[in-house]
């Protein structure tokens, strides 16, 4: 886990590495997900420029990520995102490599 102590943009991030806990419990199946959307969310302009003005407290791995989404003029130009799947609770399935073993 990456965490800063302070505000200061000059800070560094530092990494807490959390022992695993030692217990009987199984490790959890894989998921496969399927896609929801077929494009991604694009944000407005002055949003976009909210969140790179926060870059400096977000740990560097991410920042690709942020300073890659797409803006629009107006988000009520977006109208209705058409989903990819009808169903929700379809859109996680377990894999058959990843069922629980009796």
């Amino acid at each position: 886990m990456l965490y800063k102590e302070s505000l200061n943009c000059d800070m560094d991030f530092h990494k807490l590495t959390l022992p695993l806990a030692k217990c009987d419990h199984q490790p959890f199946p894989a998921l496969k997900q399927r896609q929801l959307f077929k494009v991604c969310t694009p944000v407005t302009a002055q949003k976009k420029r909210d969140i790179l003005d926060l870059l400096p407290f977000i740990p560097p791995v991410h920042h690709e990520f942020f300073t890659s989404l797409k803006t629009t003029p107006d988000a009520d130009e977006l109208g209705t995102l058409e989903c990819v799947v009808g169903d929700l609770d379809e859109s996680v399935e377990l894999t058959e490599s990843s069922q629980p073993q009796n």
